[in-house]
C-alpha cells in the first residue's frame, strides 16, 4: 500500500512541475525571442530559464504512457472516458478562444455578418489552429486512438525488444537534426503531422518501460543533477553560439524531440524519483496544480494575453523581476479561473 502511495504522489510531484514548466516556458519564450541581438543581458536570462525548464510535454506523454500503458481497456469505455474528459473541455476552451480572439480585435477589423466571420473563423481554425498551445490537445487526441492498440502491443513485446525500439527512436530524433536526412525522409512521409505525433509517442513508450522496470542505481541523484545541470548548460551554450554562427536565433536544442531533451527528461525523473514530498503545504499545493494542470494548460496561455494587452510583460522591468512576478501571475489566475469555474454546476466537465 505505502508502495502505491509512493508511486502516485510521485506521479502528482511530476506532473505539478510538468505544468510548472509549461507556464514558464511560455511566459519565458517571448524574452528569448525578442531580445536577442538587442538586449543580450535579459536575452541570457531567458536563454537559461528556457534551457532549464523547457521539459513539460515530454514529462506529461512520459506520464500517460506511466499511467495508461499498463492497462487492458474496453474500446468504448475508454474512448467514451477518455474523449469526454478531454474533448469537452477542449471545446468549451477553443469557444471561449475564439471569442476572446474577436474580442482583441481592433474594432475596425472584427469581423460582422456571416460573410465576414465565414472566412476569419476558417483561417483561425484552420491555419492558426485557434491558439497556439493546442497543438498538444489535437496530438493527444489523435494519439488517444490507438492507445489502446498500444498498450496491447507493447504487452506482447519483451523488454529486451522495447528498449531496442527506444534507442531506435532516440536515433531517429537525433538524425532528423539534420537536413539531410530530413530531406531524405520527406520523399517517404506521406503525412508529415502524423509522423511527428509518432515521434511524440516515443516517449509514450519510454513512461511504460520506466514504468515496468525498477532503476536504483548507486548515487542516483547525485548523477541525475548532475546530468540535469550539464544538459540545459549545453542547451544554453549551444544555442548562444548557434544563433552567433547563423546570425539568427536558434532555437533546435529547446525542441521536445533531440536527444538533448530526451537526456534532460530522463535526468529529471531519476531526480524527481530520488525526492519525496513531505512538507504538508507544499503537498497541499502539489496536488492542487497536478487536479487543475489541465484546465490551467487550455485557460493560460488567454491569461498570458490578458496580462500583454494591460501592459504587464516582461519588458515591464529587468526580467529577473519580471519574469518571476509573471509566473506567479499566470498561475494564480489560472488556478483561480479553473477553481471557479469547477464550483458552478456542470463547471467540472468543461473547466479541465
Amino acid at each position: 500500500m505505502q508502495q502505491l502511495k509512493d508511486k502516485i504522489d510521485f506521479y502528482e510531484t511530476m506532473r505539478a512541475i510538468a505544468m510548472l514548466s509549461v507556464i514558464i516556458g511560455h511566459v519565458t519564450s517571448p524574452v528569448v525571442k525578442m531580445s536577442y541581438g538587442s538586449d543580450m543581458s535579459s536575452w541570457w536570462v531567458g536563454n537559461i530559464i528556457s534551457s532549464a525548464m523547457h521539459f513539460g510535454v515530454p514529462i506529461f506523454l512520459l506520464l500517460s504512457g506511466a499511467t495508461m500503458l499498463l492497462k487492458d481497456y474496453k474500446l468504448i469505455d475508454f474512448y467514451k472516458k477518455r474523449f469526454v474528459r478531454v474533448l469537452l473541455p477542449f471545446v468549451f476552451w477553443a469557444l471561449a478562444y475564439i471569442i476572446y480572439r474577436w474580442l482583441i480585435l481592433n474594432a475596425t477589423k472584427q469581423p460582422y455578418g456571416w460573410e465576414e466571420v465565414s472566412p476569419w473563423l476558417n483561417n483561425l481554425i484552420f491555419n492558426e489552429r485557434i491558439s497556439l498551445h493546442f497543438w498538444y490537445i489535437y496530438m493527444i487526441l489523435a494519439i488517444y486512438v490507438f492507445m489502446p492498440f498500444l498498450a496491447k502491443a507493447l504487452r506482447l513485446l519483451s523488454d529486451k525488444f522495447i528498449l531496442l525500439v527506444l534507442i531506435l527512436w532516440a536515433v531517429l530524433n537525433f538524425s532528423l537534426m539534420f537536413s539531410s536526412v530530413v530531406e531524405l525522409m520527406n520523399d517517404y512521409i506521406l503525412s508529415p503531422r502524423a509522423f511527428l505525433y509518432c515521434r511524440y509517442s516515443g516517449y509514450l513508450v519510454l513512461g511504460y518501460y520506466l514504468r515496468k522496470k525498477a532503476f536504483d542505481f548507486k548515487y542516483m541523484r547525485i548523477w541525475s543533477v548532475s546530468i540535469y545541470l550539464l544538459v540545459f548548460s549545453f542547451v544554453a551554450i549551444y544555442t548562444y553560439y548557434a544563433s552567433k554562427y547563423t546570425h539568427k536565433l536558434d532555437l533546435q536544442m529547446h525542441g521536445n524531440l533531440t536527444l538533448i531533451s530526451l537526456i534532460k527528461t530522463l535526468a529529471f525523473y531519476f531526480l524527481i524519483a530520488t525526492t519525496k514530498v513531505k512538507n504538508a503545504k507544499l503537498v497541499f499545493i502539489r496536488d492542487a496544480i497536478s487536479n487543475y494542470s489541465y484546465g490551467i494548460y487550455l485557460v493560460h496561455i488567454m491569461v498570458i494575453g490578458v496580462l500583454f494587452l494591460n501592459g504587464i510583460f516582461w519588458t515591464m522591468m529587468h526580467p529577473l523581476i519580471s519574469l518571476p512576478v509573471l509566473y506567479f501571475l499566470v498561475f494564480i489566475i489560472s488556478i483561480g479561473i479553473i477553481f471557479v469555474l469547477r464550483k458552478i454546476p456542470g463547471g467540472k466537465h468543461i473547466s479541465g
